[in-house]
């Protein structure tokens, strides 16, 4: 069985350049800048929501325990 063998002069050219405009809104810099934009922003929203149920959690812990409690003082 014969190996298959590349063509007669060889493949042609491999583009191996970055296809991204050099110029316009869609500069690497401005993408970059974006990007991490983007990624600081999450960060900001996942640790107010991390907060925001910490509180919540003891907020409804105390809410829980207070029947509780005003139910030892009536008796």
């Amino acid at each position: 069985m014969p190996q298959d063998m590349p063509p007669v002069g060889g493949y042609g050219a491999v583009q191996y350049k970055r296809n991204l405009p050099a110029h316009g809104l869609f500069r690497p810099r401005n993408l970059i800048l974006a990007s991490a934009g983007l990624m600081v922003y999450g960060w900001y929203q996942l640790v107010v929501g991390v907060r925001e149920m910490k509180y919540f959690y003891h907020f409804v812990l105390i809410v829980s325990k207070k029947p509780k409690r005003l139910m030892i003082f009536a008796q």
